[in-house]
Formats: C-alpha cells, structure tokens, sequence
C-alpha cells in the first residue's frame, strides 16, 4: 500500500484539518435544515389543499404558501449555503459567525411569524415581522459583506457574492 493512503491525513486534506477558514457546521446546518422544513410544510398545503393553485393569486393563502416557499425555502438554502461557502471559496474566515448565531433565531421567528400572519391576514403583525425579517437580511449582507471585504484576494467569485448580497437588499427597498 502507498504510504498516502496509510497517512491520518489524505493528500486532498492539509496537515491539522481542514483549515482556518472552515466556519463551524452549525450555522449553515440551521438555515439548511429550516429551508428543507419549510420546502415539506409547502408541499403539504399544497397537497393538502390544491384548490389553492386554480384561485385568484391574491389571497392570504397563496401570499402565505408563497412567502413560506420564497423566504422560507430559497432564502434559507441560500443564507446557509453562503455562510458556508464564501468563507471557503474567499479562502478567509467569517467575519463573526456569533452575528450569524444572531440571524438565525431572528430569520427563523420573522419568518414563521409572516407565513402565519400572512395565512391569517392581520398585515399589522406582516409588517412587524418583515421588520424583523429585514434587521436578520442586515446582519446577514452585514456579516457576508465583511467577510467579502477581508478576503485576500478580489476575484469572480468575490464579484458574484457582492452581487448576491446587492440582489438581497434590492427586494426590501421594494
């Protein structure tokens, strides 16, 4: 046997882990985990309820499966993936990942409370957990976007994680 494949540590694996810029799982396995919960709770009203898909696309129910799906689903897939990934690929550390523990309880509280409020139509309550919704977008494009800055080095993948943090801030100036 070669003495690379008897070696604690593979070739494709630095000496003493995977480096310093590897955040803690925890974090992206939150948003993760949340994103699949509110992926199966959309499917389910829309099983449970196919009605919805042939009404009026203004009503509280669709608003509401549509947030779940949108803020719940996608956003949560892609917070989580970015707080894992852009570390790595900037090959730097996360600015703070105690602010990323911060987001995640306010993401997961402002959106719960939309879907709900949504599906009950009180657009008070709405209004004050997209308050909430969009303090948790701020840490999250203030977190990224400092991590961004220390980076090393400025290259695509610098570009196209700006333009992500951009496009994140675009729809709550909506």
């Amino acid at each position: 046997m070669s003495a690379a494949l008897d070696s604690p540590n593979p070739a494709s694996t630095p000496p003493g882990g995977p480096g310093p810029q590897v955040p803690s799982v925890r974090v992206p396995l939150q948003f993760v985990l949340t994103g699949v919960v509110a992926l199966v709770a959309g499917m389910v009203i829309l099983v449970r309820r196919p009605d919805l898909l042939a009404t009026y696309h203004y009503n509280q129910y669709i608003i509401a499966t549509t947030h779940l799906l949108v803020l719940g689903w996608i956003t949560s897939i892609v917070m989580g993936a970015m707080y894992q990934l852009v570390p790595v690929a900037l090959e730097t550390r996360l600015h703070s990942e105690r602010l990323a523990r911060w987001h995640f309880p306010l993401h997961l509280i402002a959106v719960a409370g939309m879907v709900w409020m949504f599906w009950k139509w009180d657009m008070k309550q709405v209004a004050h957990f997209g308050s909430a919704y969009a303090a948790g977008v701020g840490l999250f494009v203030y977190n990224i976007g400092r991590t961004l800055w220390r980076g090393p080095r400025w290259n695509v993948v610098a570009t196209a994680v700006l333009s992500a943090l951009v496009w994140f801030c675009l729809p709550l100036c909506a």
